[in-house]
C-alpha cells in the first residue's frame, strides 16, 4: 500500500474517489435506461484517525441538476 505524505494528499485522493463513485452511480443508472438527472446526490466520506475511531475531516461532493431557463 502506498503511503500518503500529507493530509492534503488524503483529501485530494478522497475527493477523486468520491468523483469516481458519482460517475459510477450515474453510469449504473444510465445502463439501466434511467435518466440520472432525476437524482440530486451528495457523496460524503469521513477521514478517520489511526485507530479508526475519531472523525478528522469530512470530504463531500454534491451535484444538482437544475433547469436553465
Amino acid at each position: 500500500m502506498r503511503k500518503l505524505q500529507t493530509d492534503e494528499d488524503l483529501t485530494i485522493l478522497t475527493t477523486r474517489a468520491l468523483v469516481a463513485a458519482r460517475e459510477a452511480f450515474y453510469d449504473y443508472l444510465g445502463k439501466d435506461g434511467t435518466e440520472p438527472g432525476y437524482w440530486d446526490i451528495r457523496f460524503t466520506a469521513w477521514l478517520l484517525d489511526g485507530d479508526f475511531c475519531q472523525r478528522l475531516e469530512r470530504v463531500e461532493i454534491e451535484q444538482e441538476v437544475k433547469d436553465k431557463k
